[in-house]
């Protein structure tokens, strides 16, 4: 069974954790990860930005980061534990607008992105994002049902 924690660090909006607990769990389970751990923090821009600063050396905000867990150095100290994935719902608010979607929307995408990198998918190379992102979409289309307003 993976187990997936939510933890909402920013003020400004609640979201549905039980339904994003959901989302991750099928996408893990789509990808064939059956027994681990994901811990999601939503978060606002600052926040994201120090955490983009202190661990890729970028000093500007993003939309979702990955921290993936059990691979080389630093190993996880139990297999089952996948990582971490940082959202920003500010960031997605702000990208849904200019794309004439919903937040909700977005922040579901950002979930499944980050997911995806957590179970190994990368997205560094054109042939490695393309076909991250055209599962991201497939995965969204089938398991991300519409979350409330």
């Amino acid at each position: 069974m993976n187990r997936v924690l939510v933890r909402n660090l920013q003020a400004k909006v609640r979201l549905p954790e039980q339904r994003l607990r959901r989302l991750i769990r099928a996408v893990l389970v789509d990808q064939g990860v059956t027994a681990a751990e994901v811990s999601v923090m939503l978060v606002n821009d600052q926040h994201i930005q120090r955490l983009n600063r202190r661990y890729r050396g970028k000093n500007r905000s993003t939309d979702v980061l990955a921290f993936r867990m059990g691979r080389g150095p630093g190993e996880s100290p139990s297999p089952q534990i996948l990582g971490d994935v940082v959202v920003s719902v500010e960031t997605a608010r702000r990208t849904a607008r200019e794309l004439g979607i919903s937040w909700q929307e977005e922040v579901c995408r950002y979930l499944v992105h980050g997911t995806l990198h957590l179970v190994g998918h990368e997205d560094v190379t054109r042939r490695g994002f393309c076909r991250l992102h055209r599962i991201q979409e497939e995965l969204l289309k089938r398991y991300a049902s519409p979350l409330p307003a």
